[in-house]
């Protein structure tokens, strides 16, 4: 078994109209043993740009901090938030950085940038990008997500597809329940079902709302 999917994972990222979803399932295991249904796999950088960490889950939480670190230092020197292409450059040199001996992690990055364009990228252990203009998957699921995406992707979707249709009716992440974030440059809405969260952004207010299965 690789070291990628000794505690498991299954992340997403799509593309939508002016917005984009990013969701991961929330089983922390080793190998076939389930530890906790509670962990956190997609992280909040700022308000328009998250990044999901699959792999080992010891490594993801480290980068994690790292990844803070360096974007909380960069809002004091420059005074705004990192665009997402900038943030995917960060990622991809800390990863190269330790190329040598790697953080066992694969990101998705997912984000808004200038006029509201949503970016979506994914990159190996050693930084190298893979950039996308529909959806991105990656984890230990990665080949039936694939399956689910391009049999579900329709271009310019709207949140509500995203957090309805493609993710409660359809269910593609339906074991353990999926964390979602649907993100529309408005308004973020965040959702939790029992091991299962989204979050969207609408031109008001942000909500949670919290529901079991």
């Amino acid at each position: 078994m690789s070291i990628f999917e000794y505690n498991g994972s299954a992340l997403i990222a799509m593309v939508g109209k002016n917005c984009f979803a990013i969701a991961s399932d929330r089983r922390l295991g080793v190998q076939l043993q389930t530890i906790a249904t509670d962990f956190q796999r997609i992280y909040k950088i700022h308000d328009k740009l998250y990044i999901g960490l699959s792999g080992l889950a010891t490594d993801a939480q480290t980068l994690y901090q790292r990844l803070f670190f360096r974007h909380k230092l960069y809002q004091l020197r420059e005074e705004r938030d990192m665009k997402p292409e900038t943030f995917a450059n960060l990622v991809s040199a800390i990863l190269y950085e330790k190329r040598f001996g790697p953080y066992f992690c694969q990101p998705v990055i997912a984000g808004l940038g200038d006029d509201d364009k949503p970016f979506i990228c994914t990159m190996d252990s050693i930084g190298a990008k893979e950039l996308a203009k529909d959806f991105v998957v990656a984890g230990t699921a990665s080949e039936s997500l694939y399956g689910a995406c391009e049999s579900m992707y329709k271009p310019d979707m709207v949140c509500s597809i995203f957090s309805c249709t493609y993710i409660y009716k359809h269910k593609v992440l339906d074991i353990f329940g999926p964390f979602t974030k649907p993100l529309h440059p408005s308004n973020p809405t965040e959702k939790r079902k029992k091991f299962m969260a989204s979050y969207i952004c609408k031109p008001t207010k942000c909500r949670l709302d919290l529901t079991n299965y």
